[in-house]
């Protein structure tokens, strides 16, 4: 098979291999009661871990001389590498997802224990700033962080701040100020804005 051949398989697969992860990207939300990234997340993830492999593998596959040796590793290396470095992706995108009532948080993430948290047992509120999260810890010291790259915190916002004891919300005016933003539908405004969660809830988007 010619150059241009290949050159004409690649083309034609890659884009559409693309387009199908996007397609999929585009769909779909957190159902009612529910935390969990977005499918352009999980796109970007899935098309991190299988596009640039296959684009090594069909240069590899159509290539017309046999490989030298340090090709042959560096070939396998790029092939391994792209998996490799979205592996974590992949957990943390596809793995992640918090449910909810009117009575408890149920977290669920591949990087710790599982934990279910009552909302009349949560304690304090912390918005870590360099983290871009969100603290909500319990009497007995449980933490569970809240992304604002989570999609459903609207109506996550709204059920915290109804059944998080009051003086809760009042003694950690910052965290509260969080949930009041993401509340009103600015949450990804947490990740791009420079300004204090306050400051935020009161100015005006463009």
């Amino acid at each position: 098979m010619d150059q241009d051949n290949v050159n004409a398989i690649i083309a034609g697969v890659v884009p559409a291999l693309v387009l199908t992860l996007l397609g999929f990207a585009s769909r779909g939300a957190a159902g009612p009661g529910q935390l969990r990234y977005s499918r352009v997340w999980r796109g970007f993830s899935l098309f991190l871990a299988i596009v640039p492999p296959l684009g090594v593998l069909a240069l590899a596959i159509f290539q017309k001389k046999p490989f030298e040796p340090s090709e042959l590793a560096t070939v396998i290396a790029l092939a391994v590498f792209f998996p490799a470095l979205s592996a974590p992706l992949l957990l943390e995108f596809l793995r992640v997802r918090h449910d909810y009532d009117d009575v408890r948080l149920a977290f669920r993430s591949p990087w710790t224990r599982h934990r279910d948290v009552r909302w009349a047992d949560v304690a304090s509120l912390r918005w870590r700033k360099m983290a871009k999260w969100l603290d909500l810890r319990t009497r007995d010291g449980v933490v569970v962080h809240i992304s604002p790259m989570l999609v459903g915190l609207r109506p996550f916002a709204d059920v915290a701040l109804a059944r998080i004891p009051p003086e809760v919300l009042e003694a950690h005016g910052e965290g509260r100020d969080v949930l009041l933003v993401m509340a009103s539908g600015k949450g990804s405004d947490l990740l791009t804005s420079p300004l204090p969660p306050a400051q935020i809830l009161i100015t005006p988007r463009r």
